[in-house]
């Protein structure tokens, strides 16, 4: 069993493409592609932890993507997520059937993984930036008091690595997740 991060993976945003410079003509390429790169390193017995914004656009017609996933998947919640704190609890239950209907758990907001003997959070928000100017939702980003680093998403291309922060979103990292291996290397690195 290995593990694997990724974000914002944003399946069936064609808006996406144009917002954070894709190189996809359509946004069925741009979906193919993604599952086509998760499907490549990710085994049966792997397992993902997808750190929010997983499926955009007309959900029905986009949340299969997510079953055509290898792995045991957990979802942490995003900003663009249906099942995402801030929505209302009726359509969060309404709309959690549907990401474990395509092989996700959901999980806690923030919650935390241990590699090589290193604790980091794991949040869809980094402790500072945005995808926008502005930080947006900053009472539901980590504390960098906890004395720990943040693998997140949230900010597309604005970085990978930013100090004690590391993007593991799909705009920086060839729209493949990101093997335990690299995040401990950087983790080595603090």
């Amino acid at each position: 069993m290995t593990l694997f991060f990724t974000s914002d993976t944003h399946f069936g945003h064609a808006n996406i493409i144009r917002l954070s410079n894709r190189p996809f003509g359509a946004v069925e390429d741009m979906n193919e592609r993604i599952v086509e790169n998760w499907n490549r390193v990710v085994g049966a017995d792997d397992v993902v932890y997808h750190l929010g914004d997983a499926v955009m656009g007309k959900f029905e017609d986009n949340v299969s993507y997510l079953g055509r996933l290898n792995g045991k998947k957990f979802l942490v919640p995003g900003n663009h997520d249906r099942v995402f704190s801030q929505e209302k609890p009726a359509r969060r239950e309404r709309f959690r059937a549907f990401y474990e209907e395509n092989g996700f758990e959901v999980v806690e907001e923030m919650t935390y993984g241990v590699i090589g003997g290193h604790r980091f959070i794991l949040c869809h928000f980094p402790f500072e930036g945005d995808s926008h100017d502005g930080d947006r939702f900053e009472n539901l980003r980590p504390a960098r008091g906890l004395g720990m680093p943040v693998v997140h998403g949230h900010v597309h291309e604005k970085w990978r690595i930013n100090g004690d922060q590391f993007n593991v979103g799909v705009d920086v990292n060839d729209f493949t997740p990101v093997h335990e291996d690299v995040i401990e290397a950087w983790l080595n690195t603090l």
